[in-house]
């Protein structure tokens, strides 16, 4: 992680979840009960498509170019190298 200008630092799974927590409080009270509203609308078409009998927008392959393309984006930031997207293979 890179804050303004100075040396990155790697930081814990547990000091970002306390970051996001302390963010999390920040928020104005009428918008806290609603963060996590768009993955609730998401969940819901997906289960409402399966209900339907037709298949979920986006589909699976959509769900897993986004995890590639997150894997590359972790990977370029753990080694400090440009990941060509159109060849990377997650390991992960």
């Amino acid at each position: 992680m890179q804050s303004g200008e100075g040396d990155e630092q790697t930081i814990s799974d547990d000091d970002v979840l306390q970051r996001f927590t302390a963010t999390r409080g920040r928020l104005v009270e009428s918008l806290r009960n609603f963060y996590g509203v768009a993955y609730l609308v998401q969940d819901l078409a997906f289960v409402e498509a399966l209900l339907a009998g037709r298949p979920p927008v986006p589909d699976m392959r959509a769900g897993v170019e986004a995890h590639r393309l997150a894997a590359a984006a972790y990977r370029s930031a753990e080694t400090g190298a440009e990941v060509e997207l159109a060849t990377f293979a997650s390991s992960a």
